[in-house]
């Protein structure tokens, strides 16, 4: 993981999750009137939470990276490689997806990836994960210089839906979403009837 890359102990590494209303800010379509209850189930389960309206990976990396002496690493899904590497992502940045990779290794950026598990219970990994042809190399390059790392996992831990997913199995008040969230924060959300609960299916 990050503690053994870098060679520090756990207790010096500052860990955030993010939340980005990058879309929100840009055309209003998301919606993030429950911006604050998320905040809060994520400090309840011991995370510090960052909000960020950045549009791209390296944007977030360049702020922090702004003290040169921390290094960076992000955990991301197998999804989110496929984003990054997606040349419409960049349009009408300067330099395009060259560029944009310069400025998120720049500092030695590390992305820990962990895999998707599919329907049939196999798994995308870094190892097997599809990239365009074009941009194949790139991501050689950087795998290879342990900028994409892979989050050796088993498959019994990943949560088999994505986050869009599981918003509209709660909305439609279903059961199976439960599984996918810890007990505390389900019986909260089912309690206060959270996140538009029930509100599809009634």
């Amino acid at each position: 993981g990050f503690s053994a890359e870098q060679k520090r102990p756990p207790e010096e590494i500052a860990f955030f999750c993010e939340i980005n209303i990058a879309k929100y800010v840009a055309t209003g379509g998301d919606d993030i009137s429950d911006l604050l209850t998320r905040v809060e189930m994520l400090t309840q389960q011991g995370y510090n939470v960052i909000i960020s309206s950045y549009f791209r990976y390296f944007r977030i990396s360049d702020y922090f990276s702004r003290d040169k002496s921390k290094k960076i690493g992000f955990v991301l899904s197998v999804e989110n490689i496929y984003q990054i590497f997606n040349e419409s992502y960049y349009e009408g940045f300067e330099g395009g997806i060259l560029a944009a990779m310069g400025a998120l290794f720049a500092n030695k950026t590390k992305l820990f990836v962990y895999p998707n598990l599919l329907d049939d219970g196999s798994l995308t990994t870094v190892a097997n994960i599809n990239i365009k042809e074009e941009l194949k190399y790139l991501f050689l390059h950087i795998s290879k210089n342990r900028g994409i790392l892979p989050i050796q996992c088993s498959p019994d831990i990943i949560v088999p839906v994505d986050a869009v997913t599981l918003l509209q199995q709660i909305r439609e008040g279903g059961e199976g979403w439960k599984e996918s969230v810890p007990q505390e924060i389900a019986q909260r959300i089912i309690e206060e009837k959270l996140f538009g609960k029930g509100q599809e299916g009634a």
